[in-house]
C-alpha cells in the first residue's frame, strides 16, 4: 500500500521562516525581498503604460528614456498592457487599430516631448491623434 509522507510538506500559506544557506532568515511566503520592486509591480503602479507604434528605433529609444524619467510611467510592449499608444500619425498598424478597439488613448509624440520639457505629464486631450484626411 502507498503511504504519503505529509510530515515534510510545508503549505505555501504557512508563515514560517527558515534559515538560508548563508545563515540569514528567509520568509517562505515571499520569493523576493520586500525592498525590491518587480517590473510587474511597477507596471501595476504606473498611471501611464506607454506603447509606441510606427516610429523608428532611434525615436522610440529617445521617447522611452524621456517617458521613464517622468514619474508614473512605464513602457510596455503589448497593446493589452497599454493605457496610451504614442505615434506620429494615424496608421493602419495592428497596435493602432487594437488601441481603438481597446479604447486606449492614442496620442502624438509631442505629448511625451512636451511632458518631458514640463517635467510632469501633461493633460492628454490636446495631444489626441486626429485623422485629418
Amino acid at each position: 500500500a502507498y503511504k504519503k509522507n505529509f510530515d515534510s510538506f510545508t503549505s505555501p500559506t504557512t508563515k514560517s521562516k527558515r534559515k538560508s544557506s548563508r545563515g540569514s532568515s528567509v520568509n517562505n511566503n515571499n520569493h523576493f525581498p520586500s525592498s525590491s520592486i518587480t517590473s510587474s509591480q511597477e507596471r501595476r503602479k504606473s498611471k501611464y503604460k506607454i506603447l509606441f507604434t510606427g516610429l523608428s528605433a532611434n525615436i522610440v529609444t529617445g521617447l522611452t528614456k524621456k517617458s521613464k524619467s517622468l514619474k508614473g510611467a512605464t513602457v510596455v510592449n503589448k497593446i493589452e498592457n497599454a493605457t496610451h499608444l504614442v505615434t506620429d500619425k494615424v496608421r493602419r498598424t495592428v497596435k493602432f487599430l487594437s488601441a481603438i478597439g481597446y479604447g486606449i488613448n492614442t496620442l502624438s509624440v509631442d505629448w511625451v516631448n512636451d511632458s518631458y520639457r514640463n517635467k510632469s505629464w501633461l493633460e492628454e486631450d490636446d495631444y489626441i491623434i486626429k485623422d485629418i484626411e
